[in-house]
């Protein structure tokens, strides 16, 4: 939020900055008073209070700077109020550089290679609002930061994952964004990761004969039948559908192309892209990938399901005096041709150090 802010509003910034500074030294200033007069009281004694000058010139000093401050804080709570709400009003921004964080973070689960510092990521999200457009409409301004920042953070990153991590990167993001805004439910979430949770013996007892054994796998049929009980506004009714309607089902689920195909019936309509993607899980999990590749274009379009362009053209307006390129190499790849060409075109070639570790 601060770093948004400083960019847009920095003046905002800046005098809150000045109000917390401003509060806590009056706030140390009636402590001061508080305890000089404390001080003041435990070493005179009954008789001397009275006769003591130096005690009742502190107490009415106190007095009178007591009410200054206490007139200020009451003054600075209302203008801090008035600079809170001017700052929620980049809330979307901050939330969506932190959503892409956590994303970003959670991505050396995949391969411990991908190590990203906070700070990194901070200096990609100010340069991406540095570099958008500027509008003085505040909702246009709001969604061309958090689009610039998004496709700037998701370009950099992305140039660093191997191939087959890069739809997931993707996946993640959008799906990030959609839980945080509650389109996508917590609860489908972890359908989709986790599978079925437990089912009471009562509830295995009713529990639908499932249809085809060799289509459907017994944990597979668990999970639609767990989605149809904890979620029957959306899958109510499915289990039954499925025993019911088994022919439509299985054209269906024996199709080349189930993540493109409509849903038998009325699930079609009924499920949104995200709560398919389960019914798809239950099917045909190995199409689950393509699936995700077209969710993620649905949702934030094809720029993301698509490998950013790595020349030392783009990669080098990436890089400042602070900021190395580093090549991470595999086998068969080498760019140290491309970077000597690259330094012959920018006139740099002969302060090309080339200096071999092997």
């Amino acid at each position: 939020m601060g770093d948004v802010v400083i960019q847009e509003k920095p003046e905002i910034e800046q005098k809150r900055d000045e109000i917390v500074v401003s509060m806590d030294q009056d706030q140390r200033t009636l402590k001061n008073i508080e305890n000089t007069i404390l001080k003041l009281l435990s070493e005179s004694t009954e008789e001397q209070i009275l006769d003591e000058d130096t005690l009742i010139i502190v107490l009415e000093n106190s007095k009178k700077t007591s009410k200054e401050i206490n007139e200020r804080i009451a003054a600075a709570l209302v203008v801090e109020e008035e600079i809170n709400n001017t700052r929620n009003q980049y809330r979307s921004v901050a939330i969506r550089g932190s959503i892409l964080y956590f994303v970003i973070a959670d991505l050396a689960g995949i391969d411990p290679m991908y190590q990203y510092s906070l700070g990194y990521i901070k200096r990609l999200f100010n340069t991406a609002i540095e570099k958008s457009k500027k509008s003085s409409v505040l909702e246009e301004r709001l969604d061309i930061l958090i689009d610039n920042i998004t496709r700037m953070i998701y370009t950099n990153v992305s140039r660093g994952l191997f191939e087959a991590h890069k739809i997931i990167f993707s996946f993640l993001i959008i799906t990030s964004i959609n839980r945080n805004s509650r389109k996508v439910k917590d609860m489908h979430w972890n359908l989709l990761l986790r599978g079925a949770g437990p089912l009471t013996p009562e509830e295995l007892k009713q529990r639908p004969e499932c249809p085809d054994n060799k289509v459907i796998t017994a944990i597979a049929w668990d999970l639609i039948y767990y989605s149809d009980l904890n979620d029957p506004e959306v899958y109510g009714g499915i289990t039954k559908s499925i025993s019911k309607d088994w022919s439509a089902w299985e054209v269906w689920a024996t199709c080349a192309d189930p993540h493109t195909t409509p849903l038998p019936l009325e699930w079609e309509e009924k499920l949104n892209i995200f709560e398919k993607l389960i019914v798809l899980k239950v099917f045909r999990p190995e199409k689950l990938l393509f699936a995700f590749q077209n969710y993620v274009i649905d949702e934030m379009g094809k720029f993301f399901v698509e490998s950013p362009s790595s020349t030392m053209d783009v990669i080098y307006l990436d890089t400042d005096v602070k900021t190395p390129l580093i090549f991470v190499l595999s086998a068969g790849a080498d760019p140290t041709s491309s970077l000597i060409k690259f330094a012959k075109e920018r006139n740099y070639a002969e302060k090309l150090m080339v200096i071999s570790l092997g």
